[in-house]
């Protein structure tokens, strides 16, 4: 991934500034502090053919630096120095010098960039990449779209076909909003399911294409990500897209491979967005310049938590119900349900007998008791380790039916999920009950959210849950 980025002499950028990167980072600041500067800068560093500012067009070279840690060629510091030059306003932006250094080796070509890092940059001030005030550049979004899949002539079937196949995809997960998706002349063409003729498409709101074009390279990035580092700069798209739509599009976003870049001047944007790294930008006489650096440790993991420790004080029904559940199901097990009853019958079940596959031909039987709030050590009563020891015990010398098989069969594994801690004292208890037994597994909300966390199905979790 990028740890960080030196840019200097480019645009507003009068000397340099060091920007460390997270795997998801937050620039933050009033209008005109910089953050699609940086964003520019960065964009262009590091793609083969794109220029994105006229800023920085006259005699200074500019440089950005670029500090990688690669899984394979280990740390790489590539240095790109480059000059801009524009005849006119209408004319393109060219590159007058382009000179690239890999650990200060000069490269005769810009080959080692596509191996390092797929970058996307889509902004709202209207840049080649991006959208224009919302507006969707149809032709280029195409060979761009088709280019960040792999296919560099974009007027192939195959590219067509991968890009429809990305909007498809889209589409499905949108309730399969359009019937029919095409690709003519390089322009997206919609059918509506209550319509005949394709249309372009079009909106009543700035925002709609916008979103369009941030689903599609949200996307591909999680599909590019399989095999390739990915960077996505999403420039004040928090700020454009003041909708749910987005911020839950983006949590199912799912990569390890994919770094973010946001831009914004909203506050309070930080924990909706998974941030690690906040970087707060200011402007003044001596050009721009960073005001604060925040790093966040694992916010995913603490996000998750919360999530857990909301249900600290409710009800044990709508922790089952509403997250407990629908995570179980998010992880892979099947015939997760709650028993229709509790009480004697129960058997010590809160969820009775599900199971996952462990590994080829082999089923593993789980059955699962819920509490809510912290487990102290009184010895009795509702609530206490006493009583959840107790139903863990007789859950494990329970034959259950297998409602797939409908064969009897005993727990593999029985499963303790809680939404606090256990006290100390409660914690020795459960030790001393079930020591050196693997059978039991506890899930406190700090062992249950580092599971989502390691499974990688937290942008699901985040994610408004369904039943």
């Amino acid at each position: 991934m990028i740890k960080a980025i030196e840019i200097a002499s480019y645009g507003s950028i009068k000397g340099t500034i060091r920007v460390p990167l997270g795997n998801v980072t937050l620039l933050q600041g009033p209008n005109a502090t910089g953050k699609t500067v940086i964003c520019r800068a960065i964009a262009t560093a590091l793609t083969t053919d794109g220029v994105f500012s006229v800023q920085s067009c006259g005699q200074v070279a500019s440089k950005v630096a670029i500090e990688f840690v690669h899984q394979t060629l280990g740390v790489i510091k590539l240095e790109r120095e480059f000059r801009l030059t524009q005849n006119n306003p209408e004319s393109e932006i060219l590159f007058a010098q382009n000179e690239i250094r890999v650990n200060g080796t000069t490269r005769p070509d810009l080959s080692i960039l596509s191996g390092l890092v797929n970058v996307v940059f889509l902004s709202s001030h209207g840049d080649p990449y991006s959208t224009s005030s919302g507006d969707l550049r149809e032709e280029r979004f195409f060979q761009i779209a088709a280019r960040f899949l792999g296919y560099f002539d974009e007027s192939s079937d195959a590219a067509k076909n991968a890009v429809i196949g990305i909007l498809t995809r889209i589409n499905y997960r949108q309730d399969r909003a359009f019937r029919k998706i095409e690709i003519r002349d390089k322009r997206l063409y919609f059918q509506h399911w209550d319509k005949d003729a394709l249309f372009q498409y079009e909106s009543s709101g700035s925002g709609d294409k916008a979103l369009l074009l941030s689903d599609y390279f949200m996307e591909a990035a999680t599909f590019v990500g399989q095999y390739r580092h990915v960077l996505l700069i999403l420039d004040d798209f928090p700020t454009l897209l003041v909708s749910e739509r987005f911020f839950e599009r983006y949590r199912q976003l799912s990569s390890p491979n994919v770094q973010v870049i946001f831009t914004t001047v909203r506050d309070g944007l930080d924990e909706m967005l998974g941030v690690d790294q906040i970087i707060e930008l200011d402007s003044g006489s001596n050009g721009i310049s960073i005001r604060n650096i925040r790093s966040i440790n694992c916010p995913i993991l603490t996000t998750i938590e919360r999530k857990i420790e909301s249900y600290k004080s409710g009800s044990e029904n709508d922790f089952l119900e509403e997250f407990v559940l629908p995570a179980l199901r998010t992880l892979g097990f099947l015939q997760v349900r709650r028993v229709p009853y509790h009480g004697v019958g129960e058997l010590g079940f809160d969820i009775p007998l599900f199971h996952k596959q462990i590994f080829a031909g082999r089923l593993a039987y789980f059955g699962a008791q819920v509490k809510t709030g912290n487990v102290g050590s009184k010895s009795s009563g509702v609530g206490t380790i006493t009583e959840l020891i107790d139903q863990l015990k007789k859950m494990l010398t329970v034959r259950a039916i297998d409602p797939a098989t409908q064969l009897r069969t005993s727990v593999d594994y029985a499963l303790a999920i809680i939404s606090g801690s256990l006290s100390s004292d409660a914690q020795r208890l459960f030790d001393d009950a079930f020591e050196g037994d693997r059978r039991v597994v506890l899930w406190d909300t700090h062992r249950f959210a580092s599971v989502l966390y390691d499974e990688g199905v937290w942008p699901a979790i985040l994610a408004p849950l369904k039943r």
